[in-house]
């Protein structure tokens, strides 16, 4: 019973320690929504968020990775990439862009796309958060399109393993 006890506990703090991954939520004109804080607060880093961004935490709650129409940007707020030479996202999209970490990587994010809709197209880029001593960089230095004619939200959902 003991061991069940004590496997129950490792169980539990497991579960838990991901649980400030998406607590801050970058909005416009530089507020952050944060939940670890309780409530709204005003952002005071480089990192802004913006209308149809995404951004990515590690499991404490720090903001790893930004993107929006207008550049992709590390934790401490260099710009990795410039989004408007590689894509531009239409102004009424409501999900133009999505991070998530790469599977079977620890420094490794995808940030998933969708193009206007004259073309329509959805791709993604490879970002690795520790190249140029940490300030990141592109794995590839374009996107790789894998679909025409989506739609205008992405959205992604964990899988068991």
């Amino acid at each position: 019973m003991k061991w069940v006890s004590i496997l129950c506990l490792l169980l539990a703090f497991e579960s838990t320690s991901a649980q400030m991954r998406n607590s801050p939520w970058l909005i416009p004109q530089g507020n952050r929504i944060d939940f670890a804080q309780g409530g709204t607060i005003a952002s005071n880093g480089p990192i802004l968020g913006a209308h149809a961004g995404s951004s990515m935490s590690d499991a404490i709650g720090q903001v790893l990775l930004s993107v929006n129409y207008l550049d992709l940007r590390s934790s401490n707020g260099s710009i990795i990439a410039e989004m408007i030479p590689l894509v531009l996202p239409h102004w009424n999209t409501t999900q133009a862009f999505l991070i998530v970490p790469k599977p079977g990587t620890v420094a490794r994010y995808m940030v998933f796309l969708i193009d206007q809709p004259s073309y329509a197209r959805a791709g993604y880029l490879e970002v690795d958060i520790e190249a140029n001593g940490g300030s990141g960089g592109l794995v590839e230095p374009s996107i790789t399109w894998y679909m025409d004619s989506c739609g205008a939200k992405l959205t992604a959902v964990p899988h068991a393993n």
